[in-house]
């Protein structure tokens, strides 16, 4: 059974301190380097971006690592586990990023645990409507200084206003969403791609797995939006190939 956690106000916008705010998060591990993040979506299934996982690089030589929350300090709360099988969208375009989903599948269950725990994904487009408040967290790879698992707020923007010709002008597909930090002068960093947009569902605190980051403006001021693959487009696909309810 799947573990909803509520969002806390006191632990956006600061590194993790609480190990049990974010137990779905995933960091992969490329000789021993962090590359790129995902989320537990189930026991033995992880989604993330699939260009995280260009055919290059051979699966039995990525780590996943669950319940860290910095990089280079290991606990008795975390996992490391191998991939049996990589399923990338049929449809995924590496030109345009159109379909930029992957589902991981692991040798052997998580343990679900206070530490790590699946979160559900959601179900509808509605934390897209522009200005809804939501949640994203990495470790920002290429910020060398940084090893703390951080969250930051960040505000849903209507697909037509990051698709202008201000911005992304048309190279914004159906099957993505865009978003913006408002609070803060802080974009996430290219490393973060794969990592989750957590959002609360409408009517309650728990938090829903909205969307996987595939790319930002970098690791300075905010200049454009952060663009998202939105998980609702995938629902069917996703259950189709995890076998999840």
């Amino acid at each position: 059974m799947k573990v909803l956690r509520s969002i806390s106000n006191d632990q956006i916008g600061t590194d993790v301190v609480d190990p049990y705010f974010l137990p779905w998060q995933a960091v992969f591990f490329f000789k021993e380097s962090p590359f790129c993040s995902g989320a537990l979506i189930a026991p033995k299934w992880i989604v993330t971006a699939a260009h995280c996982l260009p055919t290059w690089m051979p699966s039995n030589s990525i780590k996943i690592k669950l319940g860290i929350t910095d990089l280079f300090r290991s606990t008795e709360n975390q996992q490391s586990l191998k991939i049996s099988k990589i399923t990338v969208h049929p449809e995924f375009d590496f030109r345009t990023f159109s379909y930029d989903m992957a589902l991981i599948e692991l040798e052997n269950d998580a343990k679900i645990n206070e530490y790590v725990s699946p979160i559900c994904i959601a179900e509808d487009s509605i934390h897209f409507f522009n200005g809804y408040p939501c949640l994203i967290s990495g470790w920002s790879f290429y910020e060398r200084s940084n090893s703390r698992l951080r969250s930051l707020q960040i505000r849903t923007i209507d697909s037509h206003i990051c698709n202008g010709s201000n911005f992304y002008n048309g190279a914004i597909s159906s099957t993505m969403a865009c978003a913006r930090m408002l609070d803060t002068m802080t974009d996430v960093c290219h490393g973060d791609s794969g990592s989750p947009l957590i959002c609360r569902q409408p009517g309650s605190d728990y938090a829903v797995l909205s969307g996987i980051v595939f790319w930002g403006q970098g690791c300075g001021p905010v200049k454009d939006f952060t663009v998202f693959t939105d998980i609702s487009k995938f629902v069917a696909w996703l259950k189709e190939n995890a076998n999840i309810e």
